[in-house]
């Protein structure tokens, strides 16, 4: 298993490029699956999506194909065994017409294209102290690798970060002002 992180857009003019030269080096490596993440941003939620879960999943083979878990190795199914609810379809093609070319939206397009199986893991999310945000995305991504046995300890503790004690320029935040 190999974790890749893109923590910012690639540079204006270039996120085509960048993506097609991502997606053609994990075609060509011979990967099999991938699991991307990404926060979505709450403001376009609908008013169903207040409440419950702020989880969300996209399998590039649900779009097309009944047998979806079965494409991507399963990461789909194991979405599902989680709990997590698939991105409604309006809310995709909202993201990528206003986001679409940010993180993770060309990539994803271009895995598409390449026809490499592709998952993505989402949390709706605002501005602001979105670290709780954060740390239920990361608990969902360990469930789901566990329900597909690709790590051993999907019930772990998970711990914030060190580098997040100043988050917000504080050292403690009162979180009841979010």
């Amino acid at each position: 298993m190999y974790l890749l992180q893109q923590r910012a857009p690639a540079i204006p003019g270039r996120q085509q490029a960048f993506a097609q030269e991502v997606s053609k080096w994990l075609a060509s490596a011979n990967v099999k699956q991938v699991l991307l993440l990404c926060g979505l941003d709450a403001q376009y939620r609908r008013e169903q999506q207040l409440e419950g879960s702020q989880l969300r999943y996209y399998s590039s083979s649900t779009s097309t194909d009944a047998t979806a878990g079965q494409q991507d190795g399963g990461l789909a199914s194991g979405c599902k065994a989680a709990g997590l609810q698939q991105l409604e379809a309006d809310v995709l093609e909202n993201e990528k017409e206003l986001h679409g070319l940010l993180p993770p939206w060309p990539v994803l397009q271009q895995l598409q294209d390449s026809g490499v199986s592709s998952t993505l893991v989402s949390v709706f999310a605002a501005e602001g102290d979105n670290a709780a945000d954060a740390m239920g995305l990361a608990g969902a991504v360990l469930t789901v690798l566990g329900k597909q046995g690709m790590v051993m300890n999907a019930q772990q503790q998970l711990q914030v970060p060190c580098s997040w004690a100043g988050l917000m320029g504080r050292a403690s935040v009162d979180t009841t002002l979010f």
